[in-house]
């Protein structure tokens, strides 16, 4: 119950980065179109880890499973960073990192 929840915050967490970079955008803030298929497959492997998640039935397999989701958060920060600090979005950048 405990890693169902904290995939749910996990997804919000992705949606609502998603939703705040989408209004800067709107805004007039260089924020490339890359980053928004990154978020897309973000979220998908987010709903994946759900599923997994559900299927689970003891502690140690959703401890892995968790684990493994938080390697590919890592991973998906990396990408949006190295997309958003290549192209001059410093300011962005620096403020994810923290």
């Amino acid at each position: 119950a405990r890693a169902m929840t904290t995939n749910v915050r996990r997804l919000a967490m992705i949606a609502s980065y998603g939703v705040a970079c989408a209004g800067l955008r709107f805004f007039g803030v260089p924020i490339p179109r890359d980053m928004f298929l990154l978020f897309a497959s973000w979220l998908a492997a987010g709903v994946l880890y759900h599923v997994m998640l559900r299927r689970t039935h003891t502690s140690r397999s959703a401890d892995r499973i968790q684990l493994f989701g938080l390697f590919a958060d890592v991973s998906y920060l990396t990408g949006i960073l190295s997309i958003v600090g290549g192209r001059g979005g410093w300011a962005e950048s620096s403020t994810v990192s923290y």
